[in-house]
């Protein structure tokens, strides 16, 4: 389904929220879009994790990519049945995929609670010492191309 949008729109969005976020926002941003991919799609539209990532990844930057990916995986499984316009405000909700599917919705949610999880336990792992389970546990929510060293 294509959704009308001004793309000028949404870059400029996208430069303001990096340029905010000490130019780790893209980073994330490009991160959660390959999540999903590994994961199967389960947010659809993909554009829908940009959308949420703009209102998502705020606030200062903390310094930890394992913690803000964590932060925003648990922040968009409560909020991802919230109705999520395009940045542009021209067309339809860009969440009118998942909202009119109960059972998209449900597998969305359910992914981005096993994102969370998964970051929690490499967070864990990595804690105690035992940085290359926390690497193979990063590979798995993030596919093969995540490095192990």
């Amino acid at each position: 389904m294509w959704i009308r949008t001004n793309p000028t729109i949404h870059y400029d969005l996208a430069v303001a929220a990096n340029k905010a976020f000490s130019e780790q926002w893209k980073p994330l941003a490009k991160m959660l879009k390959k999540w999903n991919a590994v994961a199967g799609h389960p947010v659809q539209p993909s554009f829908l994790i940009e959308v949420m990532a703009l209102k998502l990844i705020d606030g200062p930057w903390s310094g930890n990519h394992p913690q803000e990916l964590r932060q925003f995986f648990a922040t968009a499984a409560e909020h991802i049945s919230d109705i999520w316009p395009g940045p542009a405000h021209l067309g339809p909700d860009i969440s009118t995929t998942l909202d009119s599917d109960l059972a998209m919705m449900t597998r969305a949610i359910q992914a981005l609670n096993e994102g969370e999880a998964a970051c929690t336990k490499a967070i864990r792992l990595q804690q105690t010492g035992r940085t290359g389970a926390a690497l193979q546990t990063w590979r798995e929510l993030f596919g093969p191309l995540f490095p192990l060293s």
